[in-house]
């Protein structure tokens, strides 16, 4: 059998397709330098709540550009006054604290 490469953009929050996928080659590249793309999930995702869903989105400068040159805008509060991550951590804690295993993880 031969050597069993797989390739993937970077993705926010990933689904668990992208780790298996990982885990079943043998070799697995990152494509940071495809071009960036606003509409896809290279800086957004989102995750269940109890109503629906929420978009958890990191806010980015320079978004026509490859992906490896894309800056992470860390400065960037929330209405509430958090940065975006600190928001993004709460909001996933909040919606998640009760579900099987989320103590493994937190």
């Amino acid at each position: 059998m031969g050597t069993i490469v797989a390739i993937h953009q970077p993705n926010y929050l990933p689904y668990l397709g992208f780790f298996d996928k990982m885990v079943k080659s043998d070799i697995f590249v990152i494509y940071d330098d495809a071009q960036f793309n606003k509409s896809d999930f290279q800086h957004r995702n989102r995750i269940r709540i109890y109503h629906g869903w929420k978009w958890l989105t990191v806010p980015v400068d320079k978004k026509h550009r490859p992906i490896n040159e894309v800056k992470i805008r860390n400065e960037i509060k929330t209405w509430k006054g958090v940065k975006w991550a600190e928001d993004h951590f709460n909001n996933i804690r909040d919606n998640y604290k009760d579900t099987p295993y989320y103590s493994m993880y937190e």
